[in-house]
């Protein structure tokens, strides 16, 4: 066979697939695991500061930097596995699912349950951790997914599956609206990218909006389980 047609063989294709992967798709996922794993960190401490009733006292630039450096690599390395597991599973699911906005959502919903979970009770638990407070240990696997997974389990499946998933699904949906509006009020198309862009950042927006009541009580069963808490104060 010639090298051309070796170049495109099934096998030559398939030994490529893990080259690709590792030069194409894998830094644009670790690019975007690291920067929501800062902005995770920087937002969820004052957050967690300011639901901790008092318990925490509020936090200096230098101290958020210790934080900072303490736990930016589990939650990049966190985000980075749900970002995976989740385009692999939509690629998965775009085989048997007749709705390819429909395997973006389950994906989403699946992948993001003990993903977004275990980042929600990582970055509680670490700044309560940072000030001295340390959760209570519980041994074995089962102790592990008790107390940093499970605590807002459900409201971190809503979180992904429908802020999430839903932006993701009405996304290209919000970006062809506006480039109909903008076309017929300007005579002329915007760049495909500032469409997606605002479309994307729009229907994010509205998710994020949407689904904050399901970030709060999140905040809440962290909190608990940072503390040690099996019942919630009434005053809560």
């Amino acid at each position: 066979p010639t090298a051309a047609a070796m170049a495109t063989s099934p096998a030559s294709s398939a030994q490529s697939r893990p080259w690709l992967w590792l030069t194409e798709v894998a830094p644009r996922v670790s690019i975007a695991s690291f920067t929501v794993g800062a902005v995770t960190i920087e937002r969820m401490a004052s957050q967690v500061i300011n639901t901790s009733e008092g318990r925490l006292p509020p936090i200096g630039l230098a101290s958020s930097w210790r934080l900072f450096c303490r736990t930016i690599g589990k939650q990049t390395g966190v985000v980075f596995l749900q970002y995976t597991g989740t385009r692999e599973m939509r690629l998965a699911l775009d085989q048997v699912v007749p709705s390819p906005a429909m395997s973006v959502m389950i994906a989403c919903g699946f992948m993001g349950v003990p993903f977004s979970s275990l980042q929600y009770n990582w970055a509680i638990q670490d700044t309560y951790r940072h000030f001295n407070i340390v959760p209570p240990e519980v041994p074995g696997i089962l102790g592990f997914l008790r107390q940093k997974m499970a605590p807002g389990l459900p409201w971190a499946f809503l979180r992904a599956g429908c802020g999430t998933g839903g932006a993701l699904y009405y996304g290209p949906k919000v970006s062809q609206r506006i480039d109909e509006v903008t076309k017929e009020a300007c005579g002329q198309e915007l760049p495909s990218h500032v469409t997606r862009l605002m479309g994307g950042m729009t229907t994010g927006a509205i998710g994020s909006l949407a689904t904050q009541w399901v970030h709060n009580v999140t905040l809440v069963a962290g909190r608990m389980a940072a503390l040690g808490s099996t019942q919630q104060r009434s005053e809560e």
